[in-house]
């Protein structure tokens, strides 16, 4: 450092003048002050080059703070953007002045058809007034945090459930206010869900009860006080055994359990205690589930009076064997099973047209069979007819019946399949399949409820009512002229959608026993039930012909298995390897997530949010992984 060659210098120079004086003795004042003067110097210096360190050391942190602020702000910039939330801050006009790509995926915009626009240009009209309200209580609070729920458009004019926080900019010189987005719709359509769940199980004219492990009422509905007597408040929290009368000894208990432990379900006549302390007969149907993750256990009891019901009993022949047999389709204990009874229950007690769609095998004869069994026509006929294994040229006489003499072969006079329906239901499986030229006469007889047999001039009065069903898309077959639109409109009064088994994962086990338990004639004696590996398997099988496939598959499996544990191979459902060849797992695992989000999207019919609720995910990432895998 040049300072200290100086100060070096000087101090030699200052030594040599001393030894010098030292040797002739003759110090002086003037040479006093002079080395006073050096020694300050020195002191100086010394001082200059600890400044010296000491800038340097700070100029050291410094750089490091400034390159550790880099990477923070470069985190925070991905941790802005990428966020699960959307982020957007608005000006004192309330237009946007900055957002994330968070809030462009969920609008399905990109930032430049945002920027600048104000806020309420994406909000949903009816959901104006709520913004309204806050944006006046923010005015009025700058300061205060404020959070409201409503609307927003999507670029395809779809609306999504969003929750609004308003948070006052830190800058209250600038004016801004800054807004987090929190996509709630796959929320509201489980509050939806579970509302329509609770109405249902309020609503029911059946008397439901639920329990715990240890048989101890955790909740009823209200129909459980009209068969009881007993009020909320006097059974939650008692044990069964408060219904149960001395009709009944140990052993009919016993083997309930012993039938719930083996098949989750159990369906019998029980002679319960009113609260008077009457004793009458109910039927009872009980369901075991479990939580999500298999800690808990629940028994759900339906009863059933029998008082009033029993010559209606008798006329179906109800019992454990044929109602558990005759409706597989309709075992289980999903939400979408549970939605699908609601709107049948809802549907049957009107008399309008009902359209049913759905993939094949997943039980659409059954839903209207279901529909008839709860409405005013249960006490005629149900007359099921697949449209599409009627050969053309047969389908007006076997729709609507023959006089005798009508045609070379009619030797005497035949009943359509219609008129056999008189009083009841006439249920119309593939509908879209009737040839065009005899749709007409399906319409006539919709419009006028009338029919004129072939080869006959009577026209005859019929009350029956009308399901239809098919797996197609009806109003593609409308577009391509293969199906009338009038007829169209006609049969689609009422819809119901019957779920497929991809979207009735929970349900996947109980059937698989249900199966197992029913066909139990035909398994080889060593056979004891499913492996763990087989009931995944069966989970994530894709089942392309739904309950009906799932059927086949187990029935074979219970021939073909000759060990304890029926496997996946057993099934011919197992997974292959050959498909993965020369694929990573990372690959694999993308191959599988894209596959999957397609068939969401399509099952969904585009519907994103609808989509995302299949997935098990948000809308932003259902928007994030379809912007991965190029499929916006």
């Amino acid at each position: 450092m040049i300072v200290s060659d100086k100060f070096a210098e000087l101090r030699q120079h200052a030594e040599a003048i001393l030894k010098k004086k030292n040797a002739t003795s003759e110090l002086n004042k003037q040479d006093v002050d002079f080395f006073e003067i050096l020694h300050e110097l020195d002191t100086y210096r010394i001082e200059l080059e600890l400044q010296n360190d000491e800038l340097q050391q700070a100029n050291h942190e410094l750089e490091t703070v400034q390159k550790m602020l880099q990477v923070e702000m470069s985190s925070y910039s991905q941790y802005y953007e990428s966020s699960l939330e959307g982020y957007i801050t608005v000006d004192n006009m309330w237009s946007v002045v900055k957002l994330n790509m968070t809030f462009c995926w969920l609008l399905a915009h990109n930032k430049n058809d945002i920027l600048d626009h104000k806020i309420s240009d994406f909000i949903y009209g009816p959901d104006q007034d709520i913004f309204y309200f806050y944006q006046q209580a923010i005015n009025d609070h700058p300061l205060q945090k404020h959070a409201c729920e409503l609307r927003l458009f999507t670029k395809s004019v779809d609306t999504i459930w969003v929750r609004l926080t308003f948070q006052p900019g830190i800058n209250q010189q600038q004016n801004q206010t800054h807004i987090t987005i929190t996509d709630i719709s796959s929320l509201r359509l489980v509050q939806d869900d579970l509302g329509l769940v609770a109405t249902v199980f309020n609503e029911s004219n059946e008397a439901i009860m639920v329990t715990n492990s240890d048989l101890k009422v955790i909740k009823v509905n209200k129909t459980f006080f009209d068969i009881t007597g007993y009020s909320t408040q006097e059974i939650i929290g008692q044990h069964l055994r408060i219904l149960q009368s001395d009709k009944h000894d140990a052993s009919f208990y016993q083997k309930m359990w012993e039938q719930l432990e083996q098949h989750q379900q159990w369906h019998g006549e029980v002679f319960n205690k009113h609260k008077n302390g009457d004793v009458y007969s109910q039927w009872l149907s009980i369901t075991v589930i479990k939580d999500t993750k298999e800690e808990n256990i629940f028994y759900i009891g339906r009863y059933h009076t029998l008082r009033e019901n029993i010559e209606k009993l008798a006329q179906h022949e109800w019992s454990l064997e044929s109602t558990v047999v005759n409706d597989p389709d309709m075992i289980g204990t999903c939400p979408q099973l549970q939605i699908l009874l609601a709107n049948i229950d809802k549907i049957a007690v009107v008399a309008a047209p009902v359209m049913i769609t759905g993939e094949s095998g997943t039980g659409k004869e059954l839903a209207a069979r279901a529909i008839h069994d709860r409405s005013s026509y249960s006490s005629g006929p149900f007359v099921a007819v697949n449209c599409g294994a009627i050969a053309s040229s047969l389908v007006q006489a076997e729709l609507f019946g023959y006089e005798k003499g009508a045609f070379t072969d009619a030797k005497q006079r035949k009943i359509g399949y219609i008129e056999s329906a008189n009083g009841g239901t006439i249920f119309l499986d593939e509908v879209g399949d009737l040839p065009l030229e005899q749709q007409v006469n399906l319409l006539r007889f919709l419009q006028e409820k009338t029919i004129q047999r072939v080869g006959g001039t009577e026209h005859i009065e019929i009350d029956a009512r009308v399901i239809a069903a098919t797996h197609v898309d009806l109003e593609r077959a409308v577009k391509e002229g293969r199906l009338r639109e009038d007829l169209y409109y006609r049969l689609n009064v009422l819809q119901l959608r019957t779920p497929n088994l991809r979207e009735r994962t929970a349900d996947i086990e109980i059937l698989a026993n249900y199966f197992f338990n029913k066909f139990s004639e035909e398994k080889h004696p060593n056979v004891k039930g499913f492996s763990k590996e087989c009931i995944n398997a069966m989970k994530y099988f894709t089942w392309q012909g739904n309950v009906r496939e799932m059927m086949n598959c187990i029935r074979r499996g219970m021939v073909m298995c000759d060990k304890k544990l029926i496997s996946a191979a057993d099934l011919g459902i197992e997974f292959t390897s050959t498909s993965f060849d020369g694929l990573s797992l990372r690959e694999i695992k993308e191959q599988a997530e894209k596959q999957a989000i397609q068939e969401a999207i399509a099952r969904a019919e585009q519907n994103i949010a609808l989509a995302s609720r299949h997935l098990g995910i948000s809308r932003v990432m259902l928007y994030r992984l379809m912007n991965k895998y190029d499929l916006v």
